[in-house]
């Protein structure tokens, strides 16, 4: 049986969209815990799938037996979250009078309960580490 009215052009991003699907996308460095090891033997997180490996050039659809490189990136599905009540997400707008503006995050001495998740820069989107400095015009979203 054939849809003729669906458009079989779709990408990994067009059923995100339509459904309760993330993909996230893992790089895996020289010294990675998952490096040199097959997917069957790598735990990733409950209900997700290795859907491609980018190698250099190469795409490829791994299979159980595909072994995980350095340099390789990993593109998992994996489920949405569908959290309700369990925490608040809170943005602040950095100017130059804020007193994280320019500092490294790992020097801001955060309480226990706050947790700086996003940084929002311009068009870009930052998942932020330790060394992330917050910089004038950014927007941090903390979940408290």
């Amino acid at each position: 049986m054939v849809d003729n009215s669906s458009d079989i052009r779709k990408t990994f991003n067009d059923y995100q969209d339509d459904s309760d699907l993330t993909l996230m996308r893992m790089y895996i460095p020289t010294g990675h815990n998952r490096e040199n090891r097959k997917i069957e033997d790598v735990s990733f997180p409950t209900g997700s799938l290795a859907l491609m490996i980018k190698r250099e050039k190469d795409t490829l659809i791994p299979r159980g037996n595909t072994t995980i490189l350095a340099g390789n990136t990993l593109i998992l599905s994996v489920p949405a979250y569908r959290g309700e009540n369990d925490g608040n997400l809170k943005e602040i707008l950095i100017d130059t009078d804020h007193n994280w503006c320019n500092c490294a995050i790992t020097d801001l001495n955060l309480p226990g309960n706050i947790l700086i998740s996003l940084t929002k820069r311009k068009d870009e989107n930052i998942i932020p580490q330790g060394c992330t400095v917050i910089h004038s015009g950014d927007r941090v979203v903390i979940y408290k």
